[in-house]
């Protein structure tokens, strides 16, 4: 049985660095979730600024957020460059 998070929508791609930032597109009003695919180790939030405390994706590993309301997603990475991959999800 395949699980069903919706039909894909808007896509961009965020260029992380050591400095947080923050995705350019505000998200859809209709997205309820997001896939989130990081080059490289990356820490994310959807409230604030990213830091080493904030939620930790692996590389090259989907993981799917609810959004329930959240408009951006801020990211950062330890050290080097990366890019977060973004995908937005409406019913």
């Amino acid at each position: 049985m395949q699980n069903y998070v919706g039909r894909p929508g808007k896509s961009q791609v965020l260029a992380t660095s050591t400095t947080s930032a923050q995705s350019a597109t505000t998200f859809n009003p209709e997205t309820k979730v997001v896939r989130l695919v990081a080059t490289v180790a990356t820490n994310v939030d959807f409230l604030s600024t990213a830091g080493a405390a904030t939620l930790y994706l692996p590389p090259n590993v989907p993981e799917y957020f609810w959004m329930n309301g959240f408009t951006h997603v801020n990211a950062v990475v330890a050290s080097g460059t990366g890019s977060l991959y973004i995908t937005e999800f409406t019913h």
